[in-house]
């Protein structure tokens, strides 16, 4: 996973962690070189969550946002 050409990665940490939480959820890691984002908290939180990532980053179904529920701590 790349972020974004005009952030830098503690800024792209930063804006995925805004958008976990304002959908109930918690951000526990971003695998860059794997593409993935882990996250804690409920299902539906996790859905909702990688659903608007989607969305705020323009991605096609094709380049998804790989996010995974990490078990809780």
């Amino acid at each position: 996973m790349t972020p974004a050409s005009h952030l830098s990665r503690p800024h792209y940490r930063q804006f995925v962690s805004l958008v976990a939480h304002q959908h109930g959820c918690m951000l526990v890691d971003i695998d860059f070189s794997g593409g993935t984002i882990h996250l804690t908290g409920a299902d539906e939180a996790i859905r909702s969550c990688g659903k608007e990532l989607e969305r705020l980053m323009g991605l096609s179904r094709q380049k998804a946002v790989a996010v995974k529920k990490s078990p809780t701590q």
